[in-house]
């Protein structure tokens, strides 16, 4: 999607799929020919269990055009110094510091701005290259999430001068600009709902951009009678159902993607199927 966002994050509450959704996400755009580089952030190891690899802070290479990497706060800061000092050994020393390392990991939002800087470094031109057209960020859940995004701000409002400052305002004009788009993936139960809207409200607070719904485990409208299904599978779905059509009822926000319960116990074949959705989606003329 030559033109379009550049920086897709997927959050949400924890257990709604956010993972697979943004591994999809990737998928489907690399299979459009975008260079596509999926980061998980923190040290889950989610995507290293799924597709088998080692995964690391280097990129690796899981099928032409697609890439996956692993950015914690501290591998992020460790190689903007080397970026800025040239001299690893000069930062290898700087991290085996004991006052150092408390102030790395005691510092309030340093984390979030190095991962931050990390994110927005290609549009902002500073640090190593990212020769990718598409970043696809498998975001932390909603409470870090909206921690992670009020960092910048927030450290440059503490030091409003000098390079620090001039720093976390280029981070947070980049978060708040239309390189990025923001998905919330929101299941069909009260509380991932709930706490979705909490969600992209806080992301509309935080950096000015109107997050948008992936609604993933969505169940289709009931076209006829479940008379020859079980009374406990005919409530759930009509429970669903319900809540469902509460939710949109109520929301105005954009809905970028909508996708279905896949009955499967593998992953790779559910990451497969959600791509061939979001892959439909785009050549029917709709966004990524």
């Amino acid at each position: 999607m030559p033109g379009g966002n550049l920086i897709h994050f997927v959050s949400g509450k924890g257990g709604v799929g956010k993972s697979l959704v943004a591994a999809s996400l990737a998928q489907a755009l690399s299979e459009e020919g975008r260079r596509t580089l999926l980061v998980e952030l923190g040290g889950s190891h989610f995507f290293e269990y799924i597709y088998g690899e080692k995964i690391g802070f280097e990129p690796t290479e899981l099928r032409p055009g697609l890439s996956l990497s692993l950015w914690d706060g501290e591998a992020c800061l460790k190689e903007y110094l080397l970026y800025l000092l040239k001299f690893a050994k000069i930062v290898d020393l700087f991290f085996d510091n004991t006052i150092m390392q408390a102030l790395v990991h005691g510092a309030p939002g340093l984390k979030e701005l190095a991962l931050t800087g990390k994110i927005t470094s290609r549009e902002r031109k500073i640090g190593p290259e990212l020769p990718y057209d598409d970043l696809v960020i498998d975001a932390y859940s909603t409470g870090h999430f909206l921690a992670l995004l009020s960092a910048p701000l927030a450290m440059a409002k503490a030091i409003s001068i000098g390079p620090m400052g001039a720093q976390s305002r280029s981070v947070h004009q980049v978060l708040s600009s239309e390189v990025c788009e923001y998905l919330v993936v929101v299941n069909p139960e009260e509380l991932p709902l709930t706490e979705g809207e909490e969600l992209a409200a806080g992301i509309d607070a935080q950096v000015g951009r109107s997050a948008k719904w992936v609604k993933n485990r969505w169940w289709p409208q009931l076209s006829e009678p479940l008379d020859q299904v079980p009374k406990g599978f005919q409530e759930n779905w009509k429970r669903k159902l319900d809540l469902q059509n509460q939710f949109d009822s109520k929301s105005l926000r954009e809905t970028a993607m909508v996708l279905p319960q896949i009955w499967s116990h593998s992953n790779l074949e559910k990451i497969e199927l959600l791509t061939k959705l979001w892959k439909s989606k785009r050549e029917s003329g709709g966004d990524l």
